[in-house]
């Protein structure tokens, strides 16, 4: 274990049969990275890291690990990580509920007045501006935190995938939604088009969080609004936000590419509402 960089801070006694996991020598204090677990007899064990991905079979010199028993651990190995992995969720969750619970309405964040938006559909704790994340059935599914600087991050050990912010009310029959990467873009668009705005929070999330839209809101034409990332390699922004449109059956909305400019809050910031407007208003319908 040692030559494999699992190294127990502590003697252990394994149960046969069941999983034990323990504290490895150079890890953060507290945390339990390593797991260990021996066949029934204790003659064959898997032993590896949640933290590195290590694992490792151990057998004693000259003998074989019978097809049985390696099947065997390997079935418990899996049934331990998936039992861990959920522990990490629900702590996460929990941790994340709690952050949203004691948050207040956003007031004086730096980041907000920088961008000329408001902090609808947000809260503040501390210095720090919190955006949930949620899904279909408006469950919470993660929190996106913002700092005065603009640095951003989601909650350790919640998934982003299918979870989005919409903003206003769900929309009427014929009218159409909007889906973007980013809050304060999100923003933007709801104050100054006043039509509803689902928040994907990144551009690999668009196409999923788009088909959410979509089922829930079959009757509405769904309009895509790009970030246009032209200054970066292969454009990102803007190669999702049109595939998420093509198979969407979507509008596509693409601010211009101008230095500076990347999505539709730095264009409101530079140029103000009326070029904001004139650039949806010269968008091509939805194919």
């Amino acid at each position: 274990m040692t030559a494999m960089g699992v190294k127990p801070s502590r003697a252990l006694t394994p149960t046969p049969g069941q999983v034990l996991r323990f504290h490895i020598q150079g890890d953060r204090p507290g945390t339990s990275n390593g797991w260990l677990i021996t066949d029934e007899l204790g003659n064959h064990a898997v032993f590896g890291s949640w933290k590195t991905g290590i694992k490792c079979v151990w057998r004693p010199i000259g003998h074989a690990i019978p097809s049985y028993i390696r099947a065997q651990l390997t079935q418990q190995a899996k049934a331990a990580e998936a039992h861990r992995l959920a522990e990490t969720k629900a702590k996460a969750l929990k941790e994340a509920k709690e952050i949203w619970g004691a948050a207040e309405p956003p007031y004086q964040h730096a980041y907000l007045a920088r961008k000329q938006i408001s902090g609808v559909g947000a809260r503040q704790f501390g210095n720090r501006l919190i955006v949930p994340v949620f899904n279909a059935r408006s469950q919470l599914l993660s929190l996106q935190d913002i700092d005065e600087s603009g640095n951003k991050r989601f909650h350790r050990g919640l998934s982003l995938k299918g979870g989005f912010l919409l903003l206003g009310l769900p929309p009427k029959a014929g009218e159409p939604i909007l889906l973007c990467e980013g809050y304060s873009t999100g923003v933007t668009l709801f104050e100054n088009l006043g039509l509803p705005v689902a928040i994907a929070f990144s551009a690999g999330n668009l196409l999923e969080v788009g088909r959410i839209i979509r089922t829930l809101y079959s009757n509405s034409e769904l309009w895509v609004c790009a970030d246009n990332d032209h200054a970066t390699a292969g454009n990102p922004g803007l190669t999702k936000a049109r595939a998420a449109a093509y198979q969407l059956h979507g509008r596509l909305i693409v601010p211009p590419t101008i230095p500076g400019i990347t999505d539709f809050n730095d264009l409101f910031c530079l140029n103000g509402k009326a070029a904001l407007l004139a650039c949806v208003k010269a968008a091509s319908p939805a194919h």
